[in-house]
């Protein structure tokens, strides 16, 4: 399978061939939030999703990956929000056991909570290429050109 210039470019050319030039990208509609979200999660979608449609990071048939992405992060944020919120032990433990109903200490089920809601948050930063390490490598498509210290020598003689 050929890569697409426009993945050529991002990639780089380490193999030196001739690129043939991009026809230029289709702009796509930013897509619409799922109507499932809370309002945290909404608030999310709307910080992160015009940055990633100004990016070209996504389409309309990627809502529901950003929204699976906006509903983890309002899941985090709220578990780790309830654990701030609950100690029955005081700071000692800082609300991170709890004891059960025959008083042994046992992790707080939120912190179950939060551990899924955040491995399903680098699922989704992942495949939307959010991350560092899934940026790594790529390349701005079209790199500024660099002026060179002779740029300006023939428009000042006349």
């Amino acid at each position: 399978m050929t890569k697409s210039p426009h993945l050529k470019l991002m990639e780089g050319n380490p193999g030196r061939r001739p690129i043939p030039k991009p026809s230029p990208q289709q702009s796509y509609p930013m897509p619409n939030p799922p109507t499932y979200l809370s309002k945290e999660a909404l608030r999310e979608w709307r910080r992160v999703a015009p940055v990633l449609h100004a990016a070209g990071l996504i389409r309309p048939q990627d809502a529901a990956i950003l929204g699976a992405y906006c509903a983890a992060y309002s899941r985090l944020k709220r578990a780790e929000h309830q654990l701030s919120l609950s100690s029955d032990l005081g700071d000692e433990f800082d609300s991170l056991l709890i004891r059960d109903p025959r008083g042994a200490l046992v992790p707080h089920p939120l912190i179950g909570v939060a551990r899924s809601a955040a491995s399903d948050m680098l699922e989704c930063v992942r495949a939307l290429g959010m991350s560092p390490a899934a940026r790594k490598g790529l390349q701005d498509p079209l790199p500024e050109p660099v002026a060179s210290k002779w740029a300006g020598l023939l428009k000042t003689i006349d």
